[in-house]
């Protein structure tokens, strides 16, 4: 088992702007939703994430480009 950031469908925020051959997709601070925790990726914790800003496209994500919404307590 591989400890993880944040798990299925909780919202997180891109830290800085992500893209896929040289263009932009998601901006920095943009909210998404964790679709798929993927705790054996190359270079640790990963994610699929769905960004509001992106309709219908998943992205993988690693763990160190995403920030929590809100504080935890």
């Amino acid at each position: 088992w591989t400890p993880s950031k944040f798990e299925f469908r909780e919202k997180v925020v891109a830290a800085k702007g992500l893209s896929v051959g040289g263009e932009v997709l998601v901006a920095p601070g943009a909210v998404g939703e964790v679709i798929k925790v993927i705790r054996d990726a190359p270079g640790g914790v990963a994610y699929h994430i769905h960004f509001d800003s992106l309709p219908g496209r998943v992205l993988q994500i690693p763990e160190g480009i995403l920030a929590a919404t809100e504080p935890r307590d």
